[in-house]
């Protein structure tokens, strides 16, 4: 408590009697004048009085080698008063015309007098951390202002000042509750940083795209839901979109060659639109994380300098194979996505396991030079760097076609693709494939029925039989490889308790069924399993005990 009584009894002596002779000084030979942390709640009066000189003083000063020699001043340039108790800056602000840096950050500032729009000189200024609910309007007559912050105030609007601002380079306004731009932005062609984040912006003003120079564009938590008119930032290279509303994004008018960083996280996104991606060849960072996408466009590999992909918690299901060949990627974030064609263990492994697995996916067309006996049968039917590719998706069928599956047999394919079909059972025909297929799709076929003849296919590790007309299943205790199994959009009313005989099984999607209750005691026959998708079923309740199943996510 002495401290405490000492300190302030400094404080109020200091605020009474002046800064020392000896710190206004050295003020007035440097040209700065450093009052911060200082618990001041005004400016000392002989701060101000700090270049008036009297007669008595100037005799003194003719008389002494150690005094202060008043023709030897000069004008205060810094002017450093933060961390203090400041409620305003006073009208006395208008004597120090040659300011060029005022520091009043970490105050209690409620109010600036107008005379600081003397201060023709000032290139910096720093009001953040304060209680400012709105800025007179003579700031905008600080015509030599490079740098302004006005980060966590109270700002409601900036008014009509950034359109005099024409010097201005940097400015911060974030962490306040402004709703919207003033129009007048066109006149700052050299702000090169901007930073609006943390307010409420719901809409941007046009004049926005005549921000030339700028280069790191802030607009994050906020209330944004379509995205900025950059077309005319040239010089743009960060741009930063995280926790707004975001539902689409729209490709700007011309491409943006200089930009390297968005980040889009968190926002309300469904898709990626492919002409977007075009947009932005330089790009080496891009964060798509926290959104609702359900489907990466192939032309994301037009970003040919991309380097870090953040794809976490979407709904992707499937990745492009082309993706693969992007090696100059360095991290692919996949977390927290109901990926189908990727198993765990790869994604497990890291970046470099993830481009090698999609880059062996990739059918290569046959060459017309090679013999004939080294050609796959059809065009549906490719090689890939490891193996092979059975593509017979969209055909509108009910069968495959036989020397199509010879052809796939002797190849030993792997991947097998019948989706979007009308098939109405399993085709008995893909037990010749039986000792290689790995990955099998039956996805949005007729299929109602499952015949034994699954059971023969021992190798598989991945089986979509999602968006079918299933309600049962036959025995699946021989499929000892199976990672993944998909069941949605079918006609279950419960899990089949087949299901539970997959040793293996790690990933289990069942959403979109008519599923009633959950099998608690059937889940914990699978020690492995660490992805369950029950949403949008008839559950009326979900039972305690699947919390104790700690391996799930």
């Amino acid at each position: 408590r002495s401290k405490m009584r000492k300190a302030f009894g400094a404080r109020r002596t200091e605020e009474r009697l002046g800064v020392s002779e000896a710190l206004l000084k050295q003020a007035r030979k440097s040209g700065q004048l450093n009052l911060s942390n200082r618990q001041l709640e005004r400016v000392p009066e002989n701060v101000w009085r700090l270049h008036e000189v009297g007669p008595r003083t100037a005799e003194a000063s003719m008389d002494t080698k150690e005094a202060d020699k008043w023709w030897e001043q000069v004008d205060l340039v810094k002017l450093l008063l933060a961390s203090n108790r400041l409620s305003e800056i006073p009208a006395e602000i208008g004597r120090f015309g040659a300011l060029q840096t005022l520091d009043v950050h970490d105050n209690q500032l409620r109010s600036i007098s107008g005379e600081i729009g003397k201060l023709s000189e000032l290139r910096r200024l720093n009001l953040s951390h304060n209680a400012l609910e709105d800025l007179v309007d003579e700031t905008g007559s600080l015509v030599a202002l490079t740098s302004l912050f006005l980060q966590y105030n109270r700002l409601r609007g900036l008014g009509s000042i950034l359109g005099r601002l024409g010097r201005l380079e940097e400015l911060d306004a974030s962490h306040n509750s402004l709703s919207c731009l003033p129009d007048a932005m066109d006149a700052m062609v050299h702000l090169r940083q901007l930073n609006v984040s943390h307010n409420t912006l719901t809409t941007l003003p046009r004049s926005m795209a005549c921000l030339v120079a700028i280069r790191d564009l802030d607009l994050s938590h906020n209330q944004l839901d379509v995205f900025p008119p950059i077309s005319g930032m040239n010089n743009i290279q960060r741009l930063n979109l995280q926790h707004n509303r975001l539902v689409k994004l729209y490709p700007p008018q011309t491409d943006c060659s200089s930009l390297k960083e968005v980040y889009l996280g968190s926002n309300r996104l469904s898709t990626v639109d492919s002409n977007w991606l075009r947009k932005f060849p330089a790009l080496v960072f891009l964060d798509l994380s926290e959104n609702k996408i359900s489907n990466l466009p192939m032309e994301i590999t037009l970003c040919l300098n991309l380097e870090r992909l953040d794809l976490t918690n979407n709904d992707i299901f499937d990745l492009p194979y082309e993706l693969g060949n992007m090696t100059q990627l360095k991290s692919l974030v996949l977390a927290g996505n109901p990926l189908r064609k990727l198993r765990r263990d790869i994604v497990q492994k890291g970046t470099v396991a993830i481009l090698a697995h999609l880059r062996s996916r990739i059918v290569t067309e046959p060459d017309p030079s090679a013999s004939s006996e080294s050609e796959p049968a059809t065009g549906s039917l490719g090689p890939g760097s490891h193996e092979r590719r059975l593509d017979f998706k969209n055909k509108k069928t009910e069968s495959i076609p036989s020397d199509l599956l010879r052809s796939a047999a002797q190849a030993d394919a792997t991947d097998v693709d019948l989706s979007r079909n009308s098939f109405s059972a399993f085709p008995d025909g893909l037990v010749q494939l039986r000792e290689s297929m790995t990955d099998l799709s039956l996805a949005h076929n007729k299929i109602t029925f499952l015949s034994d003849a699954i059971g023969s296919c021992v190798r598989l590790t991945q089986l979509d039989l999602s968006a079918n007309q299933l309600s049962d299943l036959p025995r699946l205790c021989s499929l000892t490889n199976l990672l993944q199994l998909i069941i949605s959009y079918n006609r279950f009313t419960r899990i089949p308790a087949s299901i539970f005989e997959i040793s293996k099984l790690e990933t289990l999607l069942a959403s979109d069924n008519q599923l009633r209750e959950i099998d608690v005691d059937g889940l914990k026959d699978l020690k492995q399993l660490t992805s369950l998708d029950l949403k949008n079923n008839s559950i009326a309740q979900v039972p305690p005990e699947l919390g104790r199943l700690t391996n799930l996510r």
